[in-house]
């Protein structure tokens, strides 16, 4: 018997491929709850598992490192919205769903979901479970359900945080493919000077740049500085194996350019 879950994965699979009225047919359903779920670009808590629960807070020690980098994660790519915690990554990005599973410790769902943005259709994974000492926590960290343009986390940074950050917002390459660069961008004014804050305290410093989009100012927080983007890697990815590989992988070509560049030794960001 097909579930609920498994009803709107496979209508957000056959949206764009087919009508309303073929997937309706197939998989014996109204026509209104086709159209409604078309509409829908996440999967709400009413549809998870009852048996995916995390019944512990697994975000209440904020000196393990794991911890740092998952609510720097959800900081940027999550959501709190109706008492559940979601966090949705790239396709390509299921590596680090299955680590934050884990994380998580429970048997929670990672569910492939799908967005139409014009005429192409692009997945993701995600993961929303429903717990209110968790979410009311979360709050408690200023991590709030309106976050995009007010975040400001009250808690004291480390590099596992920003790594999660730059994870989530954040990218490695090469400006006009030549030149490192590492680059953050926020909408929030508060989050900003934190994130400047924390960099400064390392001794780096990094340029900020506004962008307007649709009438709300962006943050972009860069660096093209060779022995800066050098810096931020070491420290990113000192003794961790907690990442999105494909940015780490971006990291560690990025830091060999630089080593190649610099005739210095070394062929591993984690050698450092």
């Amino acid at each position: 018997m097909i579930t609920s879950i498994q009803k709107v994965l496979r209508i957000k699979e056959l949206q764009g491929t087919k009508s309303i009225t073929e997937i309706a047919k197939e998989l014996g359903l109204e026509r209104h709850t086709i159209s409604k779920w078309f509409k829908r670009d996440y999967l709400p808590g009413e549809l998870l598992s009852k048996k995916a629960k995390v019944r512990n807070n697994p975000f209440a020690n904020l000196n393990n490192r794991d911890c740092m980098y998952f609510l720097g994660l959800i900081c940027t790519d999550g959501g709190l919205y109706k008492r559940c915690i979601d966090l949705a990554l790239k396709e390509a990005d299921l590596d680090i769903m299955e680590k934050y599973k884990i994380f998580l410790g429970s048997n929670v769902n990672i569910l492939k979901v799908s967005k139409k943005m014009g005429d192409k259709i692009f997945y993701s994974n995600r993961i929303c479970f429903r717990n209110k000492e968790v979410y009311d926590y979360l709050h408690s960290l200023n991590i709030t359900t309106n976050k995009t343009f007010t975040l400001s986390p009250n808690f004291p940074f480390t590099w596992d945080f920003i790594r999660g950050v730059i994870d989530g917002d954040g990218s490695f390459g090469f400006y006009q493919q030549r030149t490192p660069r590492i680059h953050i961008v926020t909408a929030s004014s508060s989050f900003k000077d934190q994130l400047l804050s924390f960099f400064n305290s390392s001794n780096i410093t990094l340029n900020l740049n506004q962008i307007e989009r649709n009438g709300r100012i962006y943050y972009n927080l860069v660096t093209n500085k060779k022995d800066t983007v050098l810096k931020i890697i070491n420290y990113l990815y000192n003794d961790t194996e907690t990442f999105i590989n494909r940015k780490f992988q971006t990291a560690e070509y990025l830091r060999n350019q630089i080593l190649q560049t610099h005739q210095i030794q070394g062929t591993s960001v984690k050698e450092s």
